[in-house]
């Protein structure tokens, strides 16, 4: 994801070396805006209104080709190594190869469901359709607080494994069915989140606008009470929760000095 982030960037670089200009959409909920005409940018627009802004064309249809090699090289990379534990009995049974398994499916489901929606926009030159936009809404969503919900887990079991050999304790890993049954749990709730978000609910006041100058779709708030509840609640999903966790992790390893010597 931070490497998304870091192409955005550069697509806004090209973007004003090449003069283009933001492009604004008719926010009428529950539609999503896709591929309106361009317009100047003004300062007095809202965060709102600047998030409906787009590249144009052909620059957007170079960031899809770019991230759509980008995401071919992630789906390998990750499969090559997803493949390679699944093929080896010795390595499924250690818990922790367990919990890389589950750390890289939802990285692998995200980057492989965006691959696909990117070919189709680059081969059509445009943004599709609005149900793409709400899956790759979902996608993203699902993917990023999947992982970050498993990173957690497997900093609260690494934490519980040094504590009991800093006190010499015997360390029981846990089983593959507890892992799996941890895994799963995190799965579902993620799942039933980023559908609730992607699909836009009225009583969330939440929104799927076409961001990132046009190019990727994700649930986002657009007013003050919509940025309250994302914020209160789905970011403590994907951020506040497992951030704490590990920050807590973290923080108790190094000041107890639980780390060998």
């Amino acid at each position: 994801f931070d490497t998304q982030t870091a192409s955005i960037a550069l697509g806004s670089i090209l973007h004003c070396k090449m003069g283009n200009h933001l492009s604004s959409s008719n926010p009428v909920y529950p539609d999503v805006p896709l591929n309106e005409p361009p317009f100047r940018w003004s300062s007095d627009l809202s965060y709102w209104d600047a998030s409906l802004g787009s590249f144009g064309d052909s620059t957007r249809r170079w960031i899809w080709l770019f991230f759509g090699v980008q995401n071919i090289l992630a789906t390998v990379i990750i499969g090559f190594v997803l493949l390679s534990i699944l093929i080896n009995k010795e390595a499924r049974k250690k818990p922790f190869n367990l919990f890389l398994m589950f750390l890289m499916i939802p990285d692998l489901v995200f980057s492989g469901g965006d691959l696909f929606i990117y070919f189709l926009n680059y081969t059509a030159g445009r943004y599709i359709s609005v149900a793409a936009c709400k899956v790759q809404s979902f996608l993203l969503l699902f993917g990023a607080t999947a992982s970050c919900q498993v990173n957690a887990l497997i900093a609260v079991e690494l934490h519980r494994m040094l504590r009991h050999s800093n006190i010499r304790r015997r360390y029981f890993p846990p089983s593959k069915w507890a892992v799996t049954a941890r895994c799963l749990m995190v799965y579902v709730a993620v799942a039933c989140v980023s559908v609730v978000y992607s699909l836009n609910f009225n009583a969330l006041s939440m929104r799927t606008p076409l961001s990132g100058g046009g190019i990727y779709c994700v649930a986002a708030p657009y007013d003050t009470r919509s940025a309250l509840v994302y914020y209160i609640f789905p970011s403590s999903m994907f951020l506040w929760v497992p951030g704490g966790i590990c920050t807590y992790v973290t923080v108790d390893v190094l000041r107890r000095g639980l780390l060998p010597k």
